[in-house]
């Protein structure tokens, strides 16, 4: 996969998480204030991490895969890539077609 890790697309993303057996689920679901606040976990090479914020089921793939690439393509370690991941998916708009 030759794409920047910063601008993956939808279908990128999508290729990306099937191709690398990850497997992205909800942890949990609560409500606050009339709005539903989800939590995503993700599970592959690595084990089973659950991201920290609520967030969508687009965001937490996007999130993912943005994770493994940092980890397992650039080196960066567990921690980092899962707040830099986490971050980037609550900065930008992510999961474009």
């Amino acid at each position: 996969m030759n794409i920047t890790i910063s601008s993956m697309r939808k279908s990128d993303v999508l290729d990306y998480i099937k191709e690398h057996n990850i497997s992205v689920e909800l942890v949990d679901s609560k409500e606050r204030d009339g709005e539903t606040l989800e939590l995503w976990g993700f599970q592959g090479n690595t084990g089973f991490s659950t991201f920290e914020v609520p967030m969508t089921k687009e965001k937490a793939q996007y999130a993912s895969a943005l994770f493994y690439r940092l980890h397992n393509e650039y080196g960066m370690d567990f921690g980092s890539a899962e707040k830099l991941a986490q971050g980037f998916v609550h900065t930008y708009v992510v999961m474009n077609s």
